[in-house]
């Protein structure tokens, strides 16, 4: 992952305006709604597939609850739980966790700002500090970026990265004698091209 990447994780996002609108609109009415109907009301610009897995969410994280409509039976109603009245609007996204690219990342809404960070950084900064950190990437040595152990993580250049990331590759894709020798064949290659 480039340092440009890694930058972009801490950096605050734009706030997720779906979620926040249609939070709001449930919270200021004793009513249901059918989706249709919310992504009419909310002021977002958003399609109706982002309105859907939006409900999901808020439904899953026990925000909004949903029934069949009364009168139509394919149509479903969707309302506030008691547990969203008692949550601010600005945190109305709980701390989440996902997988992007293979990495492990948590994301924390405060403020009306969204912050994202890959979890292998908060470990890395655990383990080491944050000094040790900063403007360096870190490298998963059984390149697993799932797999988030200290003895994991490695703070490295990021110039180093991309080439430990290929000898990773290399090395747990071959036997010890087939590595040693790669490697030694590759050291007389290099000691070759220097005496020239």
């Amino acid at each position: 992952m480039s340092q440009a990447d890694e930058a972009g994780r801490l950096a605050p996002l734009p706030t997720q305006p779906t979620r926040q609108e249609i939070h709001k609109l449930l919270k200021r009415h004793d009513r249901s709604f059918t989706r249709k109907r919310i992504g009419e009301l909310i002021d977002v610009d958003v399609s109706r597939q982002c309105v859907s897995q939006t409900l999901r969410k808020m439904k899953r994280d026990g925000l909004v609850q949903v029934e069949k409509h009364p009168s139509d039976g394919r149509k479903y109603i969707y309302s506030a739980t008691e547990k969203i009245r008692d949550v601010p609007q600005y945190s109305a996204h709980p701390v989440n966790h996902y997988f992007n690219n293979g990495y492990s990342i948590i994301t924390h809404h405060h403020k009306s700002e969204e912050y994202r960070v890959a979890v292998h950084r908060l470990v890395a900064v655990a383990e080491y500090g944050i000094e040790a950190v900063k403007k360096k990437d870190i490298h998963h040595k059984n390149k697993n970026g799932i797999d988030n152990r200290a003895s994991n993580l490695i703070p490295v250049d990021p110039s180093l990265h991309k080439k430990m990331d290929i000898m990773t590759t290399l090395r747990l894709s071959c036997s010890d004698k087939e590595f040693s020798k790669i490697v030694e064949i590759a050291e007389g290659v290099v000691d070759e091209t220097a005496a020239e």
